[in-house]
């Protein structure tokens, strides 16, 4: 079984060009928690380990979350700014991620030495003012009833 689940990771990189789970099922996702709890408790062979590391699997969510601020340097330093649209054609996945990343900090859910990294960016955390107001009304809407959940 670790092989098939391995060779849909792979797959999946040959489709988007990077190890994603989006449109995976539950197992899949139960699959990758597990190889990195097991990395992360040296219980994982080397030889997977070595084969999971060539094909850029991230063994921590802060490894993935560095690559991402990487990417986004690299974007920076060519754009002269770090406002990726959502939908920017030349990384969609960046774009989705610095949306995500204004949300978090928006939310209150984002941890204050990632918040600091970003600034030291020029990082925009205004979202984009042209969205549509019912749009706005939805997500203060959401927020706010986040905010409670939290409060309870």
């Amino acid at each position: 079984p670790w092989e098939v689940f391995f060779e849909r990771l792979m797959l999946s990189r040959l489709h988007h060009g990077c190890l994603r789970l989006e449109g995976e099922g539950d197992e899949m996702r139960n699959w990758v928690r597990r190889q990195r709890e097991l990395f992360k408790g040296f219980k994982q062979g080397p030889d997977k380990v070595a084969l999971l590391q060539k094909a850029g699997f991230e063994f921590s969510k802060n490894e993935a979350w560095l690559h991402r601020y990487l990417e986004l340097l690299s974007y920076a330093s060519e754009y002269g700014d770090c406002k990726v649209h959502r939908s920017w054609g030349g990384n969609p996945a960046l774009g989705r991620w610095v949306n995500n990343q204004r949300n978090l900090r928006s939310l209150r859910a984002m941890p204050l030495s990632r918040i600091d990294r970003l600034d030291t960016l020029g990082f925009s955390w205004e979202h984009n003012k042209k969205l549509p107001p019912s749009w706005w009304r939805t997500f203060q809407r959401r927020t706010r009833r986040r905010e409670m959940r939290l409060a309870k």
